[in-house]
């Protein structure tokens, strides 16, 4: 499954979404400053291999749930190095916090 990159407006965070996959993840620097790297990677392709360049240590991750709200649900948050990652339901998707996390893993897991 590959991902599209979508960065937002001064590239401080960069929105990773796939059709069909039923959940999306977004990451930003942790010191909330924008990243020039989020911008290059607006509008193209992003695999596995290249959500680690950002998040390295996606192997050990401690992921905090978020409450589920009238903007989101089933979204989770983990810090690594300089960076946060959340994960979270696509609209409409009947995922849970658990699957939206292992989803993330089985979706890093094929850049091993």
């Amino acid at each position: 499954m590959t991902f599209i990159g979508e960065a937002t407006t001064m590239g401080t965070s960069l929105e990773l979404s796939a059709q069909g996959a039923g959940w999306h993840m977004s990451i930003r620097r942790i010191d909330g400053k924008s990243d020039p790297r989020f911008l290059a990677c607006n509008g193209k392709p992003m695999a596995a291999a290249d959500v680690a360049l950002f998040i390295p240590d996606w192997q050990r991750l401690t992921w905090r749930n978020i409450a589920d709200s009238m903007f989101s649900r089933s979204k989770s948050h983990a810090e690594d190095s300089a960076y946060q990652i959340t994960v979270s339901g696509a609209r409409g998707s009947s995922m849970s916090q658990e699957d939206v996390s292992k989803a993330f893993e089985q979706f890093m897991a094929s850049c091993l």
